[in-house]
């Protein structure tokens, strides 16, 4: 039995009507699994802290892919109001959810808490 072991985004089957999260969506590997959802016709909602990077970020999808159908909704995964800011904004325009990428991360910060006394 063969497998095919070059996986590329040209595999990816057509996401029209499906409706897809990503934290972390303005760079990295967030930004370009965006792009890459967006590209095969997902509704992607960009899940980002930061609005000042976020969109830009939707700006250059869209230079990319024009037909691109992006959201922004701002959240913090360090705040749980702000998680269930998001969840609120989410469900009041959106049935369902089919695809969710949670992709944050950070690499040896030093020791701290978010607001809601957990560590970071």
């Amino acid at each position: 039995m063969s497998r095919k072991s070059n996986w590329t985004v040209d595999d990816m089957p057509d996401l029209t009507d499906r409706i897809a999260v990503v934290t972390g969506a303005n760079s990295g590997i967030g930004y370009e699994v965006t792009r890459a959802l967006a590209g095969k016709g997902a509704h992607v909602i960009m899940a980002c802290r930061n609005l000042e990077k976020a969109e830009p970020a939707a700006a250059q999808i869209l230079n990319k892919v024009p037909n691109a159908l992006l959201e922004i909704i701002q959240v913090d995964l360090a705040d749980l109001s702000s998680v269930k800011n998001f969840s609120q904004k989410f469900s009041e325009t959106h049935q369902s959810l089919h695809i969710l990428c949670n992709n944050a991360g950070i690499l040896y910060p030093p020791y701290r808490q978010t607001t809601d006394g957990f560590e970071l």
